[in-house]
């Protein structure tokens, strides 16, 4: 296994950290934020308000990576200009340290990597053969494999943290896992990415989802797995009348392709979360998706809408865990599990989602 070290990290990429274990080609010993983001030796809950876990981030980039055999690359949530990128991928390339980057680093800095020595790059959205499905056919196919949906309210409100914590939860019992999710470095845990027909709008609404049910029903075929998790890309609902969350398309193109078991929706924080909330939020799910959801997902980011410029900005925080946990333990609604990621709740929710498959679906 090769040591590594992770730059840009941020919100983004703190699951990395935390899921590190999950990881099977890197041990991620490094995580390097840009200079000037006040987080040179803080633990990493500095960033995601989750447990405090005795791993250290730090600004010093050469120092970090003479250490380590390869640089992860990935394209931040928060901005980081080309020329540091390039400067920073040239010193690797210097030491004669292995160079990952994502996909969607590689689109941003385009020619610029030209001059520069082969970068590995993590897989990138699924090109399907289309030969190798027939998609004349409308029927929609169903295998007998249990599903996990994740929705989210909109972005950065732990998707993937929640979609890593049920692969764990699975794997850690023997079974395996067939998973699907958007993140540009979903390869470094093994999940597959979703495939790019998907978020190609020139292609009817309709095809999408055949093919998309195809696809997936294809890769059960291949995959024999006992578990099937998905992590919805997009929002699923509106968030104001400028961000739209593309008005939930691929949280509808997916619900319309699969029918899962058990459907998870994360939600932002708010302090005064209570229980119409929640079953406003399941009424909602059920007739616009079709998703019965039985466990809430109550995130640590919160987010504002700063309207100060000509185009108005979403803008995400993060809440300390305890002042979620705080929240959950206020909120109690018939046969609606609550729980957070980060939090003592996560172990008893991940238990209960798998009792609940293993007790009524005989392939797990």
């Amino acid at each position: 296994m090769k040591s590594a070290a992770i730059f840009p990290f941020d919100k983004s990429s703190v699951c990395l950290a935390r899921y590190r274990h999950l990881i099977k080609q890197y041990n991620l010993q490094y995580f390097i934020s840009p200079k000037g983001r006040a987080l040179d030796k803080k633990d990493i809950a500095a960033i995601d308000g989750g447990i405090e876990t005795n791993l250290y981030i730090t600004e010093d980039f050469e120092h970090a990576i003479r250490e380590v055999d390869t640089v992860i690359f990935l394209e931040g949530s928060e901005p980081v200009k080309a020329d540091i990128y390039l400067s920073h991928i040239n010193l690797a390339h210097t030491l004669g340290k292995e160079i990952v980057i994502d996909d969607a680093l590689q689109n941003s800095l385009k020619n610029s990597l030209n001059d520069i020595a082969a970068a590995k790059v993590l897989a990138p959205n699924v090109e399907v053969e289309t030969a190798n499905l027939d998609y004349k056919e409308s029927r929609l196919l169903y295998h007998d494999i249990p599903i996990i949906s994740v929705y989210g309210i909109g972005e950065s409100c732990n998707k993937f943290e929640i979609q890593l914590a049920l692969k764990e939860a699975f794997e850690s019992r023997g079974h395996s896992v067939l998973q699907f999710a958007p993140k540009s470095y979903a390869d470094l845990f093994d999940i597959k990415r979703l495939p790019e027909f998907l978020f190609d709008s020139s292609i009817p609404f309709q095809t999408r989802i055949i093919r998309l049910n195809h696809y997936i029903y294809q890769e059960v075929l291949n995959a024999k797995a006992d578990v099937m998790i998905i992590g919805v890309p997009g929002g699923v609902i509106s968030l104001d009348d400028y961000f739209h969350n593309e008005f939930s398309e691929l949280p509808y193109i997916i619900s319309n392709a699969i029918k899962p078991d058990i459907s998870i929706l994360s939600a932002y924080y708010f302090p005064k979360i209570n229980q119409n909330f929640l079953l406003e939020c399941r009424e909602y799910m059920k007739y616009k998706f079709g998703a019965i959801v039985d466990y809430f997902h109550i995130s640590n980011s919160s987010y504002t809408i700063d309207n100060t410029d000509e185009v108005p900005e979403v803008i995400y925080l993060s809440t300390n865990w305890k002042s979620v946990d705080q929240t959950i333990g206020n909120v109690q609604v018939d046969k609606i599990q609550v729980f957070n990621v980060y939090g003592p709740t996560n172990a008893a929710t991940m238990n209960a989602i798998y009792e609940e498959l293993s007790d009524n679906i005989d392939v797990v």
